[in-house]
């Protein structure tokens, strides 16, 4: 895969994904795995580290994961213990953080994963590049130890998301905003509106906060559709 189509994708990606922020952390030299199936099946993400797993349909008929900060084991097709088959890996070093008032927001990011619909995914790589990036459904994973100490774990996660606007697109006043579980785990959920209408759900658990963001287009769409199952096949450990 050409070396500029790559960062296209990947910046380009990331950039839709968190209004730019990530797009800074990533322009430099991102880490890329990109894992496609021949047939679609479900593909797991273990992270006993992180605390949590998820799965999503891999293949023709489901997403691609284009994108994975830093170092994990391959998403497993469920009743397998070999990843998922691969149509081509590139590893490159994951970028340092830089030091300043933008790391603020990025310096606790432990993971990143991106879904991409396949044939999306595929058009980009062969070269088809759309005027506008497709929806995608992202899965961010940051360390804890930032959140305020004070008050409900609720009103922790709310004051840890209005420190971080510029990610979260996060307000008190956010359309659809209301408080939640998510397998046991204290949650909220919102809406935000931009090239894409954005849900959001971000989770207080253990030591980790976790983002799930899915842009749409069309409520029926496979990404939207695609964004609740992730959020059905969490699990939290």
């Amino acid at each position: 895969m050409n070396t500029n189509r790559k960062t296209f994708l990947l910046v380009g990606v990331i950039g839709l994904m968190v209004i730019g922020l990530a797009a800074y952390l990533l322009v430099a030299r991102p880490y890329l795995n990109n894992r496609t199936v021949e047939t679609t099946e479900t593909a797991v993400i273990n992270r006993p580290d992180l605390n949590f797993q998820f799965s999503f349909p891999s293949g023709p008929g489901g997403f691609a994961l284009v994108e994975r900060f830093g170092e994990a084991p391959a998403p497993t097709p469920t009743g397998t213990s070999t990843a998922a088959t691969s149509t081509g890996s590139t590893t490159v070093p994951a970028p340092a953080v830089a030091t300043g008032t933008a790391a603020t927001s990025t310096s606790a990011l432990r993971h990143m994963y991106v879904l991409m619909e396949t044939e999306a995914y595929e058009d980009i790589q062969a070269g088809e590049i759309p005027g506008e990036l497709p929806p995608t459904i992202s899965v961010l994973v940051y360390d804890g130890s930032a959140i305020p100490v004070e008050g409900s774990r609720e009103e922790r996660l709310k004051a840890w998301a209005r420190s971080q606007t510029a990610l979260t697109q996060y307000s008190d006043t956010a359309t659809g905003l209301e408080s939640i579980e998510l397998d046991g785990a204290t949650a909220i959920r919102y809406q935000a509106d931009g090239l894409y209408l954005t849900n959001y759900t971000l989770v207080f658990h253990r030591d980790h906060i976790y983002l799930f963001a899915g842009q749409q287009s069309d409520p029926a769409s496979r990404v939207a559709t695609g964004y609740q199952d992730v959020l059905n096949s969490v699990l939290f450990f």
